[in-house]
């Protein structure tokens, strides 16, 4: 089966709200594509699966409060609940594939997304 799954270190994801792509991890695969682990919907742990974007440029971020007096944004803490797939038919024991249109949304307002997915050629269990 072909197609754009969300693979650890060879996809960048990044935030509306986030300063910087950075590359999205898969701590414990299931499953991989192409031969690299990916990921599905549970995928989502701050820090873990998904990294810091440098700095929050999202003003519902209390901790961005006292940038009108800084000029300073908070430092990105992603606060993240799980992905929500745009191919919830393509699955992995019951879970769905993230593909390169899922999306993840913080909690502080920014929403998260894929921005360079490789093109992969199998899925593997």
């Amino acid at each position: 089966m072909a197609g754009n799954a969300l693979t650890s270190g060879t996809t960048m994801i990044k935030c509306s709200y986030g300063e910087a792509p950075m590359s999205f991890a898969v701590e414990n695969p299931s499953y991989t594509v192409g031969g690299v682990p990916a990921g599905v919907e549970e995928d989502a742990i701050p820090m873990t699966n998904i990294p810091s974007f440098g700095q929050c440029m999202c003003m519902d971020n209390p901790e961005n409060a006292a940038f009108d007096e800084t000029g300073v944004y908070a430092p990105c803490v992603p606060m993240t609940e799980m992905w929500i797939s745009d191919v919830p038919d393509i699955t992995f024991q019951g879970l769905p594939i993230l593909d390169k249109g899922a999306k993840c949304l913080c909690d502080w307002g920014g929403q998260i997304s894929a921005e360079t997915v490789p093109e992969v050629l199998d899925i593997v269990e």
